[in-house]
Parts: structure tokens; sequence; C-alpha cells
């Protein structure tokens, strides 16, 4: 599948790896987690907001909240 949108300037460089095999579909993926991104769990972290923690992996949230990571709150 060919969607990347890539700038004019660096169009035959994208191209240059794509065809050497250095860049590849990502075909296994879950297309339900597409809407999270990642600046956006980083700020409700940072700001204590509540449903920060269903965005991320099992076992990612404890660990974020045990070790204090990104600005986080311990809440125990």
């Amino acid at each position: 599948m060919n969607t990347l949108k890539v700038h004019p300037r660096i169009k035959e460089l994208y191209k240059f790896f794509k065809i050497n095999g250095r860049l590849v579909d990502i075909e296994d993926f879950d297309p339900e987690i597409l809407s999270i991104f990642s600046r956006e769990v980083l700020k409700k972290i940072q700001e204590g907001q509540d449903g920060w923690q269903e965005l991320l992996p099992s076992g990612i949230s404890e660990m974020i909240e045990e070790k204090r990571l990104f600005g986080c709150s311990r809440r125990k």
C-alpha cells in the first residue's frame, strides 16, 4: 500500500529507501488504536486527568504510576 504522503523535497529519498527494502508497510496493526496519540496521553498524565491508563497496553500505566514517570503523581 502506498498511501504515505511525502514532502516533495524528500520524495526521491523515500523512493530510494522503499526500492532498497528499507521501508516496509505495516500490515499487522489494530485499527482501533489509530486514534490514540502519544502527545495527548502525555498531556493527560502530566495534567492528572483520568482515562489515560486505558489508552496504554496492559501493565504500562501501572509502571508509569509506580515510578512516577512523565510527571505522573502517584494515586494510591
